[in-house]
């Protein structure tokens, strides 16, 4: 994948077999636990 991909949401994935390539179109979910902020954090300000 390319620097700039987005690596969750509908993406293309080449596959591969031989001479054969297809693209298939998939849809990448992620879940998990994370934190949110209260309010609003400037960059490079203290957490």
């Amino acid at each position: 994948m390319s620097n700039n991909s987005r690596l969750w949401g509908n993406v293309n994935v080449l596959a591969r077999c031989g001479n054969d390539k297809r693209y298939l179109q998939v849809n990448v979910q992620a879940t998990g636990n994370y934190v949110v902020a209260a309010m609003p954090i400037v960059r490079g300000g203290k957490l």
